[in-house]
């Protein structure tokens, strides 16, 4: 997990994110139909609408997860939940759904290597090391209720 007082260029991680969240959903985004087969083929006003919303609620739920060094709070993994299912319900693949919230982490953790300087190398190190864990932390919760209540729709 991510020290929540780390820092890169004397600015706190949670607060660099926060500051950049409209600029990470444009880049999350555009690597999600990048990368992302799944996505690409969804049409774009769902991309600029539902998807965006999803992204900005989940790197606010990152960004509040590396403040506090804890984990995220059981209502925003309910959220996370519910628009797993709803992927689910319009046929998007659950590994692609997993991969997209990687993604984001990976566009975040990209972000913030920009800032590092000779001397955050130590906030660094901690980044690398605590990368994932809001995803890792919604695999249950994503898997628990999609996969139990699909029955063969999840690809």
């Amino acid at each position: 997990m991510i020290e929540h007082n780390a820092s890169l260029g004397g600015v706190p991680l949670h607060q660099r994110l926060a500051d950049a969240v409209p600029e990470l959903v444009a880049a999350v985004l555009d690597r999600l139909v990048e990368d992302l087969p799944a996505y690409a083929q969804l049409p774009r006003e769902e991309l600029g609408g539902d998807i965006s919303r999803i992204i900005e609620r989940n790197l606010r739920v990152f960004a509040e997860m590396v403040r506090t060094g804890g984990p995220a709070a059981p209502e925003a993994l309910a959220t996370l939940s519910e628009a797993v299912v709803q992927r689910a319900e319009e046929g998007v693949p659950i590994e692609a759904v997993l991969n997209a919230h990687h993604l984001g982490v990976q566009v975040s953790l990209d972000y913030l290597a920009g800032f590092a300087e000779p001397e955050d190398l130590a906030s660094v190190i901690e980044i690398n090391r605590g990368p994932a864990p809001l995803p890792a932390r919604c695999h249950g919760c994503r898997g628990g209720s999609v996969l139990p209540g699909a029955a063969g729709g999840v690809r």
